[in-house]
């Protein structure tokens, strides 16, 4: 049996030591060529920064060599020239041997972009210990600016542990992240006016919204209350008018004059329109609604001002007024000749309204 060489998992350590190196390769790559364009002042291993050993968990001092002492054939760079690479070729150079500075100089500052992120990195203390890219994760997640495009549904421009996760990105992608998160750390204040601004825009909203409920309450207390004094109103119409109606049937069974009557001078169970004009009541409004609101407005009084009588008390009590044969005999001979025939069929409309009552009021029970 072949024993194969076991393949361990990469773990979140090594993987980090990894992506490093290849940074720090990139940038030297990057480095040395842009030496060789600008005429052989190289930079070599020793001429960046602290670089990592992954292998032993060490960092060792790089010396920059030749950056002070130039060949004496070769240009002599600057502080500016590092920062925005070498100047353009002399204008005597031939146009087809000129060479093509733009892309170079790009990916210097694209070199130089990452190796500041790493240096900065390593500056902070986050790869002194084996979970170091742990610490980065959690570090960078705590930054609110992340693009758009990488936050879930559930992420908010103010809130903290955005849901990002960086294995799913590539290297643009994982270096802008990274580029967001160093330029918040970078600018505290201006992170904090914009969740000052937010904190501000929040309360705001509540407080429109309390105005808003409070206004709601408010009105609903005024719609409660003009309901009332209107059925306050209402009541004390009805019972002026059953006052006026009761004394009104007290003088016309105490009649003794001979003074003749006419259809308003009846006592009608009805509210009139017009509470100050008789002349205002028809046979119109001796309808079956009408009679029951003003016959049983008793019944909505609050238990223990009066004791109300029942619906079939009422009920009985009124039939026995507007019976139509007990009406003639009683009050007919008092109603003038012209309006007799109006008054038997206002009386026969409020008997008939009054069986609909009656038998409405037996089936409830």
């Amino acid at each position: 049996m072949t024993s194969g060489k076991l393949h361990m998992k990469e773990t979140p350590s090594e993987r980090a030591e990894k992506d490093l190196r290849k940074a720090r390769k990139a940038a030297r790559r990057a480095a040395k060529k842009a030496e060789r364009y600008r005429g052989g002042d190289s930079i070599s291993d020793e001429d960046s920064r602290d670089s990592y050993d992954g292998s032993t968990g060490t960092s060792r001092k790089r010396r920059r060599t030749d950056r002070h002492h130039p060949p004496s054939n070769s240009y002599q760079w600057t502080e500016s020239d590092t920062e925005y690479g070498p100047p353009p070729p002399s204008t005597s150079t031939s146009q087809a041997q000129k060479p093509d500075y733009e892309p170079m100089r790009a990916e210097l500052e694209e070199e130089r972009f990452r190796e500041k992120i790493w240096d900065a990195v390593e500056d902070d203390g986050f790869y002194a210990s084996s979970s170091r890219l742990d610490s980065v994760e959690a570090e960078l997640n705590s930054y609110s600016h992340v693009p758009n495009r990488w936050r879930t549904s559930s992420g908010s421009a103010g809130g903290k542990g955005v849901d990002v996760n960086p294995d799913q990105m590539d290297d643009e992608e994982y270096a802008e992240w990274i580029r967001a998160g160093m330029h918040r750390k970078k600018n505290p204040e201006y992170y904090e006016e914009q969740a000052r601004k937010h904190a501000e825009r929040q309360a705001r909203t509540a407080r429109d919204k309390a105005i808003r409920e409070e206004t709601k309450r408010l009105g609903r207390e005024a719609e409660e209350e003009r309901k009332r004094k209107r059925v306050e109103r209402e009541l004390r119409k009805t019972d002026d008018a059953k006052e006026r109606y009761e004394n009104g049937w007290k003088s016309l069974l105490a009649q003794t004059r001979g003074e003749r009557l006419t259809f308003c001078d009846i006592p009608w169970p009805v509210v009139p329109a017009n509470t100050k004009s008789k002349a205002s009541l028809s046979t119109d409004d001796l309808t079956a609604d009408r009679i029951s609101s003003f016959l049983f407005s008793a019944l909505l009084k609050p238990v223990g001002e009066e004791p109300p009588k029942t619906k079939k008390e009422i009920l009985r009590e009124t039939l026995l007024r507007f019976h139509p044969d007990k009406f003639e005999g009683r009050v007919l001979g008092w109603v003038l000749e012209s309006e007799r025939v109006k008054v038997m069929e206002g009386v026969g409309q409020v008997a008939r309204a009054l069986n609909g009552l009656s038998a409405s009021t037996s089936a409830e029970t």
